[in-house]
């Protein structure tokens, strides 16, 4: 049975990760879309379906982001600038604001740290 693309799904029979294993090349630049489609089912939920489309452009050269969020029409661009770890989102296209990029991600008893 075949599961993936074997350039990147490989599987070592021995069970031990293998240091000679070469890891897949990604491009520098990349463009890819997640839909959802979401059904409510609560009878006092307006709207009741929710279509969600989100894009995604990433550029390793620029060490840049782009989030393009629409969900039923409603638009929300995210940029992410990880030089200097801001990120600017434009809601509805009409109100910007600016924040620090999060780093240190806490989960219960662990905190994920970006390096």
């Amino acid at each position: 049975m075949d599961y993936g693309d074997s350039k990147i799904c490989t599987v070592d029979p021995s069970g031990s990760p293998s240091d000679d294993t070469p890891l897949p090349q990604f491009p520098n630049q990349a463009e890819f879309v997640i839909e959802k489609f979401k059904i409510n089912h609560k009878s006092n939920i307006i709207p009741s379906t929710e279509l969600t489309m989100t894009h995604y452009l990433y550029n390793y050269d620029r060490n840049r982001l782009v989030l393009i969020n629409n969900v039923n029409g409603n638009i929300d661009v995210e940029h992410y600038y990880y030089e200097t770890l801001k990120k600017s989102i434009y809601y509805r296209r009409n109100i910007c604001s600016v924040s620090n990029i999060v780093t240190e991600i806490e989960t219960g008893m662990f905190i994920f740290k970006e390096y």
